[in-house]
């Protein structure tokens, strides 16, 4: 009968969207339930056969060869037997994905980490980066700037009114008579008129742009200007309560 052979080591485990290897500072990125990823594994075997085992393959080799598995299973949903992995949502800090395979006298296991970072769908809005982790841990009294992006699918922006909320014992916006400002791009931002309110943990801004020019998943608004007070996990939100075209008469993104 044929000798069962184990697995001797576990070589590397990456994870794999669209091509591109994920990691701490090339996050996994796409809209939350849809985006996915695979993952691809190495293995040396006893007899010093090596195996590269691909969970975008429909038919490998060893199926049942190793299991998958993560401690954040509200940030990222993970087959644990075929390694094929969901977005759900942005996390603060990068997660893990780890594999976990029987060798002949121990459980051999590895894992990597990857950032996980969200991108808005038709009609919503992005807040903090566009690639890595959202937004990245900051000292005490450091001022940083929070992007704000909107996807506007195939129109153009011409109206908005969006809430940011926030926690006001953690962040505070500097000067809240500009608490927001446009991107400073004209060939996206020519002009336009922006009024912004702060209340306690609540930034209300709302205006229009004079272009007809900002656009697509990922068109840059502006940026909101914070300033750290003290240490803590601050959680950033929004709600849209308004996205218009420059189509006249105006159509909702």
């Amino acid at each position: 009968s044929a000798k069962k052979v184990y697995v001797a080591t576990i070589d590397n485990i990456g994870i794999y969207q669209e091509g591109t290897l994920l990691s701490k500072h090339h996050a996994f990125r796409g809209e939350k339930d849809i985006a996915t990823a695979h993952s691809v594994v190495s293995v040396t075997f006893e007899n010093g056969r090596k195996y590269t085992y691909d969970s975008s393959v429909t038919d490998p080799l060893f199926p049942n060869l190793m299991t998958f598995s993560t401690k954040v299973e509200d940030i990222i949903h993970v087959d644990n037997t075929r390694g094929k992995i969901q977005l759900l949502h942005n996390h603060w800090k990068a997660v893990d994905v780890t594999v976990t395979v029987t060798g002949r006298d121990q459980v051999l296991e590895s894992s990597t980490e990857i950032a996980c970072n969200l991108q808005p769908a038709v009609g919503d809005v992005d807040l903090g980066s566009i690639d890595g982790i959202p937004l990245q841990p900051l000292e005490i009294g450091e001022t940083f700037e929070l992007p704000i992006r909107i996807n506007t699918g195939s129109l153009n922006l011409g109206t908005f009114d969006l809430y940011i909320y926030f926690d006001p014992t953690i962040l505070s916006i500097l000067n809240p008579m500009a608490a927001v400002t446009f991107n400073q791009n004209k060939n996206e931002v020519k002009s336009g008129i922006l009024d912004a309110i702060v209340d306690e943990g609540v930034l209300h801004f709302s205006g229009s742009i004079d272009s007809d020019s900002l656009g697509g998943p990922n068109a840059l608004l502006g940026q909101v200007q914070f300033v750290t007070l003290k240490a803590g996990l601050a959680k950033i939100t929004g709600e849209v309560e308004l996205l218009g075209s420059t189509d006249l008469p105006s159509i909702d993104i």
